[in-house]
């Protein structure tokens, strides 16, 4: 896990955010910042990222904001994956992927 924590460190370096502490929460990871709680996920393919982008687009009901990188992206790149961050709410892993099973 310490490779990861370098990994999600650096991806939230992105956001301008500083973790305290993280947990493993199914595919999100739970990061406590200097800023508040937040839900940082892993993009698994290109069809899971036109999933979120679509949602983003049509404004799905079901579709949590997203936060931008210090260089007003959606999608943060780190060690050749993509990653996207938004606010932590309790039941967010069954809302999500409600969201992105929608699409398909």
């Amino acid at each position: 896990m310490a490779a990861q924590a370098d990994r999600y460190e650096a991806v939230l370096a992105q956001y301008g955010l500083r973790p305290e502490r993280m947990e493993q929460r199914g595919k999100a990871v739970k990061v406590y910042t200097n800023r508040g709680v937040f839900a940082l996920k892993t993009l698994e393919s290109e069809q899971e990222a036109a999933a979120v982008w679509q949602s983003l687009q049509h404004g799905g009901p079901r579709c949590l904001p997203l936060y931008l990188t210090r260089r007003r992206s959606l999608f943060a790149t780190e060690g050749g994956r993509l990653y996207y961050l938004q606010a932590w709410h309790d039941g967010e892993s069954k809302v999500e992927k409600d969201a992105v099973d929608a699409f398909f």
